[in-house]
């Protein structure tokens, strides 16, 4: 046996003055007789004792020594040797992910799962020790390796459902780290099974979903002392999983871009699994920024996965939110009203008191993005195709010059388009060169190119999207010489570029030297398409940004700097993807701001900025980095302004968060969880307590039988 707290043993010495005290002679009392000649016969036939035979009440003075000593063991902690070679450490790694939301029998499974861990917890010998790991939003360690109960019991009270998916083999490999090597320990995963990566380890599986019964299968690892003997590590690994199978059915794909084709239009990608063996008959609402969009009804066949692209319009954006309403699970009938195989019949019949397991994948959320109307400014000699394809974008707000403005005297304009007319200093801004007749600071006109022939077209740039030049009628083009470097886009056999990006600080330019009125190129339907990536392009709307994200992922999110061409006036920029209603953009995107992210239930954390690009630039933007996102539904980042309580809060951007996880959505064990049926009651023993909260009691029964006995007379 060894001592927790061998210097508590000193406190045996206080069995020395209770020895003292029982020896000392009681000073007799003085009390006035009437004749000492009685008193004197009794001295004489009880002679003075010595000091070893002045001991008395032997019995009371065992029980006081007795009491002391249960005391002071309790104190040093006793531990046997035994229990110290086999001491182990658990790891509890709780399944906290979507799926434990769901109910089994009333009780939702993660209050199953953490009642399971209570009782490991209560369980433990000294010196066991323990520790906490969640799996829900990536491995994360809840409470560190430690003896002390309470704080593992506190820990677990924190411990919520996150909507995201499980993944249990990072927190299994966590959980052997914290249990270090040579060590004797134990990782024990609880969890309802719906996983989708496959164990990476063998494991002991235990059904803990009827009253806390466990069904070993076939497949165990060794026991402890087998691994010690092979000389491997003796970590054990086992799953208890909770919670019986559930028919679930939910949206497990929700996405939302804006239409290449129509500036005005989006599409709206979603994908409905049906994970029972029912045929389920559902509704599916769609509603932008409140107010309805669209209604459609949707039948799922067993295990069948409903997949529709819908394509609507609308110039506004805001956050569209997808919804399943009035589920129902029918048993397939013919019409004689018997049952049959699934998909045999169109008919059915409701089950009665069946539900959807969860209802979390039932609702998605995704951001459209606002379409933003651009001031146009088109300078030309006079083309009615140029002006025309300007004139059929919704989003074009065109001025049409004929002659250039004085230097100085430029409309205010988001894009300036110079068809043929070029000044000696191309003016400020994102600017696009149709056929340029002169040269420019810029650039230096060359040669005429006779039908050219396109050989090389990027593959990657978003100006060229849908777009093929190689097709095209070109009889006449101009050689360029770029006085900066450039990106060309579309080369000729000899190395010339037909369509350039030129970068500039002050703004883009694009440049396509091809004659308008020798070529096909302004009757061909490439051109409005190149027109329109690029006037996308230069509004920052791509129409490829992110619309959704899955739970449990880190946040990186980039905010553009949008400047609005009023700003100057106004004051106010205009909503866009980064720049949130009222943010003012006169300064730019400032790094040094506080960036908030606000959970949908109102939880607050910092992000962290990533990266920045300065006001100064024309493409001012600031990286910001936090997160996991371990709940649904739509986030929001704001821009703190000021210090104090004058600060100001601003909605930079919005996040639309969705579950997007069908092994979550299949509220089915995965095979690897698969049962036997034969079932065998778990024991765990009263007696591993450490041996100090059995001394007190002790402590307590020998006080309260020195009561009795002196009660009794039995001692004195």
């Amino acid at each position: 046996m060894t001592f927790g707290l061998p210097d508590a043993l000193m406190l045996a010495a206080i069995a020395v003055p209770i020895t003292v005290l029982y020896v000392l002679r009681v000073r007799s009392r003085q009390i006035p007789v009437s004749t000492t000649m009685f008193w004197a016969r009794v001295f004489d036939e009880k002679p003075p004792r010595s000091w070893w035979q002045s001991f008395r009440n032997l019995t009371s003075w065992l029980v006081q020594i007795l009491i002391l000593m249960t005391l002071v063991l309790a104190a040093a902690d006793p531990l046997w040797t035994s229990a110290m070679r086999e001491s182990e450490r658990l790891v509890l790694v709780v399944d906290n992910s979507a799926s434990m939301r769901a109910e089994s029998g009333g009780v939702q499974r993660l209050d199953l799962a953490l009642a399971a861990a209570r009782q490991q917890i209560l369980s433990l010998r000294v010196p066991d020790e323990a520790a906490i790991v969640t799996t829900g939003g990536g491995a994360q360690i809840v409470a560190g390796m430690t003896e002390q109960t309470g704080a593992l019991l506190r820990a677990l009270e924190t411990i919520r459902v996150a909507d995201t998916g499980n993944d249990p083999g990072p927190a299994i490999e966590l959980g052997r780290r914290l249990i270090g090597t040579g060590r004797r320990g134990r990782v024990l995963v609880m969890t309802d099974g719906c996983v989708c990566a496959p164990l990476t380890t063998e494991a002991t599986v235990r059904d803990m979903s009827d009253g806390g019964e466990a069904v070993p299968t076939d497949t165990k690892e060794p026991t402890l002392e087998g691994r010690e003997a092979a000389g491997e590590s003796p970590i054990l690994v086992e799953f208890e999983r909770f919670g019986e199978a559930r028919g679930n059915v939910g949206i497990t794909v929700f996405e939302t871009r804006r239409s290449l084709v129509d500036p005005t239009g989006y599409e709206v990608l979603v994908a409905i699994s049906n994970a029972s063996d029912r045929r389920v008959t559902c509704r599916l609402e769609l509603s932008l920024a409140g107010f309805p969009v669209d209604v459609v009804p949707v039948t799922l066949e067993p295990e069948q996965r409903w997949t529709r692209c819908l394509s609507k319009l609308s110039a506004e954006g805001g956050a569209l939110r997808a919804e399943l309403q009035e589920i129902r699970f029918e048993e397939p009938v013919n019409e004689s009203g018997e049952r049959v195989a699934a998909g045999g019949t169109r008919s059915g019949v409701t089950v009665e008191g069946e539900q959807d397991g969860l209802t979390t994948d039932n609702s998605a959320w995704s951001m459209l993005f606002p379409a933003k109307t651009q001031r146009v400014l088109l300078v030309s000699p006079g083309n009615l195709f140029v002006q025309k394809v300007l004139e059929a974008n919704s989003l074009v707000d065109l001025e049409v010059l004929d002659r250039l403005p004085a230097e100085g005297a430029w409309p205010r304009a988001d894009v300036i388009v110079l068809h043929e007319l070029v000044p000696a200093k191309l003016p400020e801004g994102n600017v696009i060169v149709l056929d340029p007749a002169s040269d420019c600071d810029a650039w230096t006109l060359g040669n005429l190119l006779d039908n050219p022939l396109v050989s090389k077209q990027s593959t990657t740039s978003k100006l060229l999207r849908n777009v093929q030049l190689s097709n095209v009628l070109i009889p006449e083009a101009r050689q360029v010489t770029y006085a900066a470097p450039m990106e060309p886009l579309v080369e000729t056999v000899d190395g010339d570029a037909l369509c350039a990006l030129l970068p500039r600080p002050t703004g883009d330019c694009v440049v396509v030297p091809v004659s308008l009125r020798t070529s096909d190129l302004a009757f061909r339907t490439v051109f409005p398409i190149l027109i329109s990536n690029i006037l996308r392009e230069f509004s920052g709307d791509v129409g490829e940004r992110v619309s959704t994200r899955v739970a449990g992922e880190p946040l990186r999110l980039e905010l553009p700097g949008v400047f609005a061409a009023d700003a100057e006036q106004a004051g106010e920029p205009e909503a866009g993807e980064g720049v949130g209603k009222g943010m003012d953009v006169d300064r730019g995107v400032d790094s040094d701001s506080a960036y908030v992210l606000i959970a949908p239930d109102g939880e607050r954390q910092r992000l962290s900025v990533a990266d920045s690009v300065g006001a100064e630039s024309a493409r001012a933007s600031v990286t910001l980095i936090g997160g996991p996102l371990k709940s649904v539904g739509i986030w929001s980042v704001y821009r703190r302004e000021g210090r104090g309580a004058g600060a100001n809060e601003l909605l930079a951007a919005e996040v639309a968060v969705n579950l997007a996880n069908e092994c979550e959505t299949n509220l089915r064990p995965s095979s690897e969880f698969a049962l036997p049926s034969d079932r065998v009651a778990g024991v765990s023993s009263w007696f591993r307590r450490p041996l100090w909260m059995y001394l007190v009691p002790v402590a307590v029964l020998l006080l309260l039988a020195e009561w009795v006995l002196y009660q009794r007379r039995w001692i004195s």
